[in-house]
């Protein structure tokens, strides 16, 4: 009698050491399909597999530490759940899929509400590139991430350093006007002592003006780019807009300083020529509209220097009708995507 009850202990114990490895065995396997909705909920929140390269470390980051810490409480269920270690997996497993289940389904969704923003927010950083290059005055507008996501602080870099652009642009056109008169004084030679003076202190204060205007420009670029580094930027809208905007951070600044360049080249052989005239009051005259030194030596030298002033004038006007064609292309190019 002892035997029967003794083999059927056996037998319940058996029976109970099965039921207990069938439920680790779909604990388990419910762990790893938490695990694959665990990683792909975070895939899309990063913008799909082809964007986990974009930041190597932060995609690691964000992949792996759901994953360990389920790993790391399964393992914890496992070594102090003794016999009922079975069933606290599974109970734990189920909670872990309805979990991560509705984070892929939140995740989804919200990708998709954020998917639509960043197209709003495109069309506006392009719309402020237009109007950055054509020299439009810029409005500025109250930038929200209810609109344009979270590409908004994005938004609000370009805005702002665009309008704070506008006052070196105007400084620049100031400039530019000074140059412009400068390079028809050809035409009209200037014989008046005190009138050439007066130009050669105009010509002294822009030279002034240009180098400090190069350094704002270079502060300017500084300025922008650690702007930008320090904003989020989705792997989608850096597609749509980055070479757009990387267009006015650097390349439309470069050419602003290239164009400051050759300005410089007019004033400061527009002022060597001026300061040699000063010089030679009363030993030359004006004949035909050109001046004419009485000796031969002078008038070698004024020719060469006149010669130098007539190549930078000549230069300033051409690089300013390649500038011209150049943002007039840009802007073709930017009118193609909003058609």
């Amino acid at each position: 009698m002892g035997d029967f009850y003794t083999f059927d202990d056996t037998q319940q114990q058996k029976k109970k050491k099965n039921t207990i490895d069938f439920m680790l065995i779909i604990g388990v396997v419910l762990l790893l399909v938490s695990i694959g909705l665990s990683v792909l909920s975070q895939v899309i929140v990063l913008g799909g597999i082809d964007r986990l390269m974009d930041n190597a470390i932060q995609s690691a980051v964000f992949l792996l530490v759901p994953v360990v810490i389920l790993l790391f409480l399964s393992s914890l269920i496992l070594v102090f759940g003794k016999d009922k270690r079975g069933r606290n997996l599974l109970i734990f497993s189920i909670f872990a899929v309805i979990l991560n289940f509705n984070n892929l389904y939140t995740s989804i969704r919200e990708a998709r509400i954020e998917a639509e923003k960043e197209k709003v927010a495109v069309e506006k950083v392009r719309t402020l590139v237009k109007d950055f290059i054509a020299q439009k005055e810029i409005t500025r507008e109250n930038i929200s991430e209810e609109k344009y996501g979270k590409t908004a602080a994005l938004l609000e870099v370009i805005q702002n350093n665009y309008i704070d652009f506008r006052k070196i642009s105007e400084d620049n056109n100031s400039i530019s006007q000074v140059i412009n008169d400068f390079s028809n004084i050809s035409n009209e030679p200037i014989t008046d002592p005190e009138k050439i003076k007066e130009k050669i202190t105009i010509l002294e204060k822009t030279s002034k003006d240009i180098k400090e205007l190069e350094n704002r420009i270079k502060e300017y670029m500084e300025k922008f780019k650690d702007d930008i580094a320090n904003v989020y930027i989705s792997g989608a809208v850096k597609d749509e807009i980055m070479s757009d905007l990387d267009y006015t951070v650097n390349y439309y600044s470069e050419i602003a300083l290239r164009s400051l360049k050759y300005m410089n080249e007019v004033v400061v052989n527009t002022k060597n020529m001026l300061v040699f005239l000063d010089g030679k009051q009363g030993k030359y005259g004006v004949k035909n509209y050109k001046i004419v030194f009485n000796d031969n030596k002078d008038m070698e030298e004024y020719n060469e220097l006149y010669r130098l002033y007539d190549k930078a004038v000549a230069e300033n006007y051409w690089n300013y009708l390649f500038v011209t064609e150049l943002f007039e292309e840009k802007l073709k190019e930017l009118e193609k995507y909003a058609e």
